[in-house]
């Protein structure tokens, strides 16, 4: 009986140790103060810059909650900036772009370290790969 209690919770442990992912947020009010927990934090991409290994005059700036494309031609640098967002669906991580007009853009996040990126242009199907800038 005793062996069988032991497999029961060995089994069933992990499931209520392991975290859902989901995010769980409480508030409440009392006095005109707002209280909010979250359970989970948001994820996102690490501030830094990081430069493409087809072209090192391209690369990508994360800072914040934005996303900068920058392409240097000669002594001038061209960018353009974007709000961020991560979401996974289906086991696939996408990174979801919105420009000032509202325009998305999604890629899909093929791979992140501390040492590079590597996205998929969905609409074309083309990928893009970059290392993290040395500090």
């Amino acid at each position: 009986m005793k062996l069988k209690i032991t497999l029961f919770l060995t089994m069933i442990l992990p499931f209520f140790a392991c975290e859902s992912g989901e995010k769980k947020t409480t508030t409440s009010s009392s006095n005109d103060k707002e209280v909010i927990t979250e359970a989970t934090q948001k994820i996102g991409l690490e501030n830094g810059r990081w430069i493409s290994t087809d072209d090192k005059n391209k690369g990508i700036q994360i800072y914040n909650d934005r996303l900068s494309m920058f392409h240097k031609k000669g002594d001038e640098i061209v960018n353009k900036t974007y709000y961020y967002e991560l979401d996974e669906k289906d086991g696939i991580e996408y990174l979801r772009l919105k420009d000032r007009n509202g325009k998305v853009t999604t890629y899909g996040l093929l791979e992140y370290s501390d040492e590079s990126m590597v996205l998929s242009y969905l609409d074309r199907g083309s990928t893009l790969t970059y290392t993290k800038e040395k500090e």
